[in-house]
């Protein structure tokens, strides 16, 4: 793969981030919370019962920042934390019946692509383009 193709596939990359990004932006907005409160409620929807450190991973936030929006969203009473009954130092985070019904775990996913359905596409192959580019990123990641 030369360098051209490198640079389309990262350029088409940024595109779809931006436009991920503006239609969290938007979401968020509509149902009263900044975009980071947005994504970690989604996390949650997509990933119930899920903990502190598996958060921040899959969501590429730093602990801090995410502790900071779990403490706020638990001050709200919009999440809810409990302890782990066998590891007292690990943290159950879940959705709280008051916003389970706003923010589901389909109602997540499909704000997160709305108008998908507007263009026809194959999405078995975007999955698998997908799985290539991560597969290269993540090869790259090992070396360095």
């Amino acid at each position: 793969m030369d360098t051209n193709d490198l640079s389309i596939i990262y350029d088409k990359l940024l595109v779809i981030h931006q436009m991920m990004n503006n239609n969290l932006n938007e979401q968020a907005r509509l149902l009263g919370y900044n975009t980071s409160e947005y994504l970690v409620l989604m996390d949650l929807a997509v990933h119930p019962d899920t903990d502190l450190t598996s958060l921040y991973s899959r969501l590429g936030m730093k602990k801090s920042a995410v502790s900071k929006i779990v403490q706020n969203l638990v001050e709200r009473d919009i999440i809810t934390r409990q302890e782990d009954l066998d590891d007292k130092r690990k943290v159950h985070l879940a959705l709280s019946e008051s916003i389970a019904n706003t923010i589901c775990k389909h109602s997540a996913v499909k704000q997160a692509f709305a108008g998908i359905e507007q263009k026809p596409c194959d999405l078995a192959n975007i999955q698998n383009a997908l799985d290539d580019v991560i597969a290269m990123l993540d090869s790259k990641n090992q070396i360095l």
